[in-house]
C-alpha cells in the first residue's frame, strides 16, 4: 500500500480505507499541476468510458487527488458520476505531498518533471527539518551511509529520486531558467530550451551557464590581457551571494575561506546555519565566482579536512563536491601543515587511550579551475633568461620545486593579532598567487575577513576584489592594507 512506502515521519503508517465518491466532487491537488500537469488522452478516456476506473484514485479526507489525476480526467470526460477512492489517512500536508511524489515513482517523466520533482522534495525535506527543529546534519560516513536521514534535505530528494546531487542540480537551474523565459514573454526560447534539456540535460546546463557568463561580461568587459592596469584592492562591504550588483572585473584566481559553520563567533555572520541553507549559500557565491572568472582561472578554497569531534565530520570533500556542483574542475588538493604551532584544542583524555582527542594542525586547500586547464599569461607578466620563461615570483626553480609539492609547511596567523576568529597568514595567500597566478592579475576573494588576500595581492603586485559581510571586518581589513 503506498501509505506504507512513505515515511510519514509517526510511528506508525498512516492508515487508509477504501470507498466510492461522486467524480464531480474530487479535485487535482495544486502541487500534480506545478510537477506534472497530466491530461488524460483518448486512449485512457475509451478505456475507463469502456471498462471503468479498475485502479482506486488516492485522495485526501477532504477530496483533493494524490494520486490518479489521469484516470479521474478520464473518468469526467468519460461521464462516471461515481469512481473508486482510497482515502489516505494522514493529514499532514508534508505527508500528502510527498505521497503525491511517491505515487509517480515508477511514471516516465520528462528531465522538466523531474527537476520539479527535485525542487519540491526539497522543499519537502527542509520542511520537516525545521518543523522537528533540526538545523544540523551528520554528513554520510561509512558507519551511516545507508541511513537517508543523515544527508542534507539535497541529497536526501536527489537520493530518493534515483539521481545524483550534481544532476538534479543542472536540471534544476535549467527548468528554473525555462519558467523564467515563459514569465518574461519568451515562449519560443523556453520551448527550445525545454527540448534541449530533455536531449542532454549537461548540454542545456552548459547552455544555461553560458548565456550567464556572456551576460556578466556584458556588464564588466574583460580588459585585454597586455592592458596596464594600477595596482589597486578594492573592498566592498557587501554579501557575495550577489557580486553581479558589484561589477566585478574578471578574475584570474580566487583565493578564499569560507565560514565553517562551526559555531565560531563571528561579528556578523550567523556561523549555526540550516545545513541545506549553509550549502545554498556556499553554492551561491562559489557560482557568482565562476561566472566572473575568466576561462582557466583557479579557485583555491582553504577548510578543514573535517569539523566536531563526536561526530567528527568530512568537511573538504563537501566543499570538493559543491565546487563541481557549482561548474568547476577539481584541480588538486594542499596539505597546510601548520606545524606545532597549530590548533590548540583539548587533549581529550590526557595520557589514556580512553578518549584521546586528535589535534589540528592541518586544512586542505581544494584547488579547482574554470573551463579549460591553461590559464593566459599575458606577455608583460613573462621573463625570458637562460632557463626560459616565467613569472617573475617563480624566477627561483627552487621556489617553484617547493610550491609544486602539495605539502606547504606555513605557521598560522595569530587570532588576537588580527583582531579576526579564523583567519589565514599572508604566506599561504602569497605562495598561491605566485603558484597560481602572476604579476597585475586580478584576485578575488568572496570572504575577505581581516584581507590577507588583499595583502598579499599587493606585495605580489596583482590588483585585487575583496568582498565582506562585516563593516568590523572591513575596518580591519582596511587598516591593514593601509587605507586608513
Amino acid at each position: 500500500m503506498l501509505s506504507q512506502l512513505i515515511n510519514t515521519g509517526a510511528d506508525q503508517p498512516a492508515q487508509t480505507f477504501t470507498s466510492e465518491r461522486n467524480a464531480r466532487e474530487l479535485r487535482p491537488h495544486p502541487l500534480n499541476e506545478t510537477i506534472y500537469g497530466d491530461r488524460a488522452d483518448g486512449d485512457l478516456i475509451a478505456s475507463v468510458r469502456a471498462r471503468g476506473v479498475l485502479n482506486p484514485i488516492l485522495i485526501t479526507q477532504d477530496n483533493f487527488i494524490i494520486s490518479g489525476h489521469r484516470r479521474w480526467g478520464a473518468a469526467i470526460a468519460a461521464g462516471l458520476s461515481v469512481v473508486p477512492v482510497v482515502v489516505f489517512g494522514s493529514t499532514d500536508p508534508l505527508d500528502i505531498e510527498e505521497a503525491l511524489i511517491e505515487s509517480n515513482r515508477q511514471r516516465q517523466k520528462t528531465n522538466y518533471q523531474l527537476a520539479a520533482e527535485y525542487t519540491e522534495l526539497k522543499r519537502i525535506k527542509n520542511q520537516r527539518a525545521s518543523r522537528q527543529g533540526s538545523n544540523q546534519y551528520t554528513p554520510k560516513t561509512a558507519s551511516v551511509s545507508q541511513d537517508t536521514e543523515a544527508q542534507p534535505p539535497r541529497e536526501q530528494a536527489a537520493e530518493e529520486l534515483g539521481i545524483s546531487p550534481m544532476h538534479a542540480h543542472r536540471i534544476e537551474t535549467v527548468r528554473e531558467e525555462i519558467d523564467d523565459l515563459i514569465a518574461s514573454g519568451n515562449e519560443t526560447e523556453a520551448q527550445l530550451l525545454r527540448e534541449e534539456l530533455e536531449r542532454s540535460a549537461k548540454a542545456a546546463y552548459e547552455k544555461v551557464r553560458g548565456e550567464q557568463r556572456r551576460k556578466q561580461k556584458e556588464l564588466t568587459p574583460e580588459l585585454p590581457l597586455d592592458t596596464p592596469r594600477p595596482i589597486y584592492v578594492r573592498l566592498h562591504n557587501a554579501d557575495s551571494r550577489h557580486l553581479d550588483r558589484l561589477a566585478v572585473e574578471p578574475a584570474q584566481l580566487v583565493i578564499t575561506s569560507p565560514p565553517y559553520n562551526v559555531g565560531i563567533d563571528y561579528a556578523t555572520h550567523d556561523d549555526t546555519m540550516d545545513e541545506d541553507e549553509y550549502e545554498d549559500m556556499l553554492l551561491e557565491v562559489f557560482g557568482q565566482c565562476n561566472r566572473i572568472m575568466v576561462d582557466g582561472a583557479r579557485i583555491a578554497v582553504v577548510v578543514p579536512f573535517g569539523v566536531g569531534r563526536n561526530p567528527w565530520r568530512p568537511f573538504a570533500p563537501n566543499i570538493m563536491r559543491m565546487l563541481e556542483i557549482a561548474g568547476f574542475t577539481l584541480r588538486g588538493q594542499i596539505i597546510w601543515d601548520k606545524g606545532n604551532s597549530g590548533n590548540r584544542t583539548s587533549w581529550g583524555s590526557f595520557r589514556l587511550p580512553s578518549d584521546p582527542s586528535l589535534r589540528d594542525t592541518t586544512e586542505a586547500i581544494v584547488v579547482a579551475h574554470k573551463g579549460s586547464g591553461k590559464l593566459p599569461i599575458p606577455d608583460t607578466a613573462k621573463t625570458v633568461d637562460a632557463k626560459g620563461t616565467h613569472t617573475e615570483a617563480l624566477r627561483s626553480s627552487e621556489y617553484f620545486m617547493q610550491l609544486a609539492q602539495d605539502h606547504w609547511v606555513v605557521a598560522p596567523e595569530s587570532a588576537s593579532r588580527v583582531g579576526h576568529p579564523a583567519p589565514f597568514p599572508i604566506e599561504l595567500a602569497r605562495r598561491l598567487i605566485d603558484f597560481y597566478a602572476y604579476p597585475g592579475a586580478h584576485i578575488l576573494d568572496p570572504f575577505a575577513g581581516s584581507g590577507t588576500t588583499g595583502v598579499a595581492a599587493a606585495q605580489a603586485g596583482c590588483y585585487a576584489t575583496l568582498v565582506e559581510l562585516s563593516a568590523t571586518y572591513c575596518e580591519i581589513a582596511s587598516r591593514r592594507l593601509g587605507y586608513v
